[in-house]
């Protein structure tokens, strides 16, 4: 995808088939975005997940609040996310949970 993600992600989104789950990867951009424009992403995958099967997988704080690696994240519409892997910061390791 190239371009603003906040702009972009509808329109993205909206190509989908109903008859596929659509996967949202991110890896890191979310956090040079501010707090406004992450909730704006953060609304706009709300929005597609109540129409449609949606994914979205990516990295962030693991749930114990190191700041030494990465939690990789899952959410499938309507469910919560949950943690299913820790990694590097640049994918030297990776660890799945469970």
């Amino acid at each position: 995808m190239r371009g603003d993600l906040v702009t972009v992600l509808p329109e993205v989104l909206s190509w989908r088939r109903d008859d596929a789950l659509t996967i949202v990867f991110e890896s890191a951009v979310l956090g040079y975005l501010s707090g406004v424009r992450r909730q704006a992403v953060y609304d706009e995958l709300d929005r597609a997940g109540a129409e449609g099967q949606l994914a979205f997988v990516h990295t962030s704080q693991p749930p114990d609040g190191a700041h030494t690696h990465y939690g990789l994240w899952i959410r499938l519409w309507p469910e919560d996310r949950e943690v299913v892997a820790l990694s590097s910061f640049h994918g030297a390791w990776l660890d799945w949970l469970g």
